[in-house]
């Protein structure tokens, strides 16, 4: 299975992966709070 940007899935899954944790950063900063 590709990606919109075929990649293969698994480098789409790490990718994912870094975003999540990126974004978990953000949440734990307050960057998201509301």
């Amino acid at each position: 299975m590709y990606s919109l940007l075929g990649e293969p899935a698994d480098k789409q899954r790490e990718v994912i992966g870094h975003f999540a944790r990126f974004a978990a950063h953000l949440h734990e900063d307050g960057f998201f709070a509301s």
